[in-house]
């Protein structure tokens, strides 16, 4: 019997498995990457922050092997598996959380953006205003701000005084104002701190507040940020001074030290918990999606709260929503998650991150 010939791969035919094997690669290093300290080997923090559009291009070409019969379909089912178990970290269809009757805790965390990202195009002063009243509207026991906004740090008691218990940290910016992190409280702060980061106006406070019997460290995170303005970018690209190649290397030189920045920061702010002797609910701007590093340190030492309570998609911020999800309430093992929104109000590029949670029994 002759044998059959094999058949012959096409020029065309390489060049597709070429770009399977190296999309399935891109992808196994995104997974990879959570465990990397961008610190040690930045580029492949660049994976974890390109992770669903990277998954986006390996579903094309499965879809594009399986309409050619292409035995090369294997390899983007393979590398695809474990992304049903990420895919739960930006979007949740669960809805068996039943409502708890007893003592709840509810916190709000906030990106603010200083008062001048709303889409209203309305002042930093009446900005603020709304964000005030949108605050007492929801009623929550703590309030993280990030990137909190005021003309002298002398003001800031008289922000929210419903929530007459503060503990913040203001930098001084170019045009005479501050800026910086707060929390507010409506139960009693019994201690303070913040915690201050090298060569960056990023940083993170904590508060111990009495809640019924217990005391619960909290910290308000804001972590360094890639300094980079989507609206900033097309209006250079438009002006012509500049060009996307120019643009590419800017932002990822901008993403190289952020992130080995971030990585110095988040590790910081984990020592700092471990030698806490309350338990911590952790919130804020973490600037960095559930495929990084940053997340995955603080997940080891708490829970999040979008896994446990949410539902739809988990993105946090507005521009390319419902790719980005950077800002957190991350709990105690001990706290059950009752709740989780995030709630698409327009006074800001982010959006809040409201949660309910009380103490197991």
């Amino acid at each position: 019997m002759a044998k059959k010939k094999r058949k012959k791969i096409s020029f065309m035919g390489y060049l597709f498995r070429m770009a399977v094997a190296i999309a399935a690669l891109a992808l196994v290093i995104s997974y990879i990457s959570i465990f990397i300290n961008p610190a040690k080997l930045w580029v492949s923090s660049l994976f974890g922050l390109y992770y669903i559009p990277i998954v986006a291009i390996n579903v094309i070409l499965l879809s594009m092997a399986v309409v050619r019969w292409s035995a090369s379909a294997w390899l983007p089912i393979v590398v695809l598996l474990p992304s049903f178990f990420f895919l739960r970290h930006f979007v949740s269809f669960d809805d068996n959380h039943a409502a708890y009757t007893g003592q709840t805790y509810k916190i709000l965390t906030y990106n603010t953006g200083q008062f001048s990202s709303s889409e209203m195009n309305i002042s930093k002063q009446e900005c603020k205003r709304q964000v005030a009243s949108y605050i007492l509207s929801e009623d929550p026991d703590v309030v993280c701000l990030q990137e909190f906004y005021s003309d002298s740090p002398s003001l800031v008691k008289e922000f929210l005084p419903s929530h007459p218990y503060k503990q913040y940290h203001l930098v001084k910016i170019r045009d005479g104002y501050y800026f910086g992190n707060l929390i507010a409280s409506r139960r009693p702060i019994v201690s303070s701190g913040k915690i201050t980061f090298q060569k960056s106006t990023n940083l993170s406070i904590y508060a111990d507040i009495l809640f019924h019997k217990d005391t619960i460290r909290v910290y308000n995170n804001h972590l360094e940020s890639f300094s980079l303005s989507p609206s900033a970018l097309v209006k250079r690209l438009r002006s012509g001074t500049h060009t996307i190649s120019d643009e590419l290397k800017e932002v990822h030189s901008k993403m190289k030290v952020s992130n080995i920045k971030r990585a110095d920061q988040v590790d910081k702010v984990l020592n700092h918990i471990k030698e806490s002797k309350f338990q911590s609910i952790i919130c804020g701007d973490f600037n960095d999606t559930p495929m990084s590093y940053t997340y995955q340190q603080l997940r080891k030492v708490s829970k999040d709260t979008f896994l446990e309570a949410g539902k739809g998609f988990s993105s946090t911020y507005s521009f390319l929503w419902p790719l980005l999800r950077i800002d957190y309430v991350l709990t105690p093992e001990k706290y059950q998650v009752d709740k989780h929104v995030t709630p698409k109000i327009k006074y800001s590029d982010h959006y809040p991150v409201i949660t309910e949670i009380h103490k197991s029994i």
